[in-house]
């Protein structure tokens, strides 16, 4: 806004000013020319003059201001109009302005609302801690694609150990730990199945003993990170940080063949990104 009307400001003055000189030219022309006249007739005889033209010349003389052309007819009346016409311009061309910009809005709005709904959301679901009756342990980690659209090279992997609580220095996904990579098509997901391990020579209800003890501090914990593309090609990423044992507790379930213990989201190390 600040920028038309600076522009009509200098307008109109350039406008006012070139009016004013003109003016100011048709003066002194029409001075000249009334001196000239004045001393081309001989002396004794003198053209009859009345009143009114008496007034005439006083109104056309020099000493008539120069803004008087802005209130007479028709220079001040086109004048006038000419301000007029250029101050609708400019606010046409500010509100047409505006009206695109509007729009600009309101399409990138759409453009960002549309990616949010039919983008790809990696998500990790039904985690389970295999129990071994020897005591050793196998993490089965689900990772699902909960958008409307595949999940193209998803990377990364998961780091999985025992550990004490609460764990303070999460520590990074070791570089030759074994990685997956792939496509994840949209509403499906894909199995993480990190290697396993024991923590001591115990059996199963040894280590259950040890991770369910009250005021013990002894958990499982597996860290994952992950990066994705959408469909969009827009790069996004996921971590993750559950736990068995600890706070949050230990729940085992069976289903006749093996028994498993139910991982738990930890209260830190759980980030992925954010829509802009």
């Amino acid at each position: 806004m600040l920028k038309w009307l600076t522009i009509f400001l200098g307008v109109t003055g350039l406008i006012v000013t070139i009016v004013l000189m003109t003016c100011k030219y048709q003066n002194s022309r029409k001075e000249q020319v009334r001196t000239a006249t004045e001393l081309s007739l001989p002396t004794a005889i003198s053209p009859p003059q009345d009143a009114n033209s008496k007034k005439q010349c006083s109104d056309c003389t020099g000493k008539t201001p120069c803004w008087y052309i802005l209130l007479a007819w028709p220079e001040g009346i086109t004048v006038w109009v000419v301000i007029l016409t250029f101050a609708v311009i400019g606010w046409q061309a500010d509100e047409t302005r505006k009206t695109a910009e509007a729009t600009q809005c309101a399409v990138a709005l759409q453009e960002r609302t549309a990616k949010r709904q039919l983008r790809a959301y990696m998500a990790v679901r039904k985690s389970r801690l295999i129990l071994h009756e020897d005591g050793s342990v196998e993490a089965k980690i689900k990772l699902a694609n909960c958008g409307q659209t595949p999940a193209y090279d998803l990377k990364g992997g998961v780091y999985c150990r025992f550990d004490m609580y609460p764990i303070r220095d999460i520590k990074p996904i070791p570089d030759d730990l074994r990685q997956s990579q792939g496509t994840v098509g949209a509403g499906l997901a894909c199995w993480l199945l990190p290697p396993g391990g024991r923590h001591d020579k115990g059996n199963r209800g040894h280590l259950l003993n040890k991770l369910s003890a009250v005021g013990g501090n002894l958990v499982y914990c597996a860290n994952g990170y992950f990066t994705y593309r959408d469909t969009f090609q827009d790069p996004h990423w996921i971590k993750f940080q559950m736990i068995v044992g600890g706070p949050g507790s230990v729940r085992v379930d069976t289903d006749g063949n093996q028994q498993w213990a139910v991982f738990s989201t930890d209260s830190e190390g759980n980030e992925e990104d954010q829509d802009s």
